[in-house]
């Protein structure tokens, strides 16, 4: 068997850095699988949003709608009594 020309106190350094170093990498991994996630998850929200959103334009537009006919409607009836009398 060869001797190893590096000593033991450098190896066994190495090995800890290296060890520490997968770790990190192990944490990385891990943090960015949860950022995506939180990510989709914002996503959908923003998409179940933009849809009420949507839904709430339609109701006020139709509201608005209604408004100005019943209006029109009301200046109608007043121009013909004020016409009648």
């Amino acid at each position: 068997m060869a001797k190893s020309i590096i000593p033991n106190e450098i190896a066994s350094k190495d090995a800890s850095q290296i060890h520490n170093l997968i770790q990190v990498f192990e944490y990385f991994n891990k943090a960015t699988d949860e950022f995506k996630l939180a990510y989709h998850k914002l996503e959908k929200r923003a998409a179940e949003l933009d849809l009420e959103l949507d839904r709430k334009n339609k109701d006020l537009l139709a509201s608005l709608t209604e408004v100005k006919r019943l209006k029109n409607y009301q200046a109608s009836i007043l121009e013909e009594v004020s016409a009648g009398v």
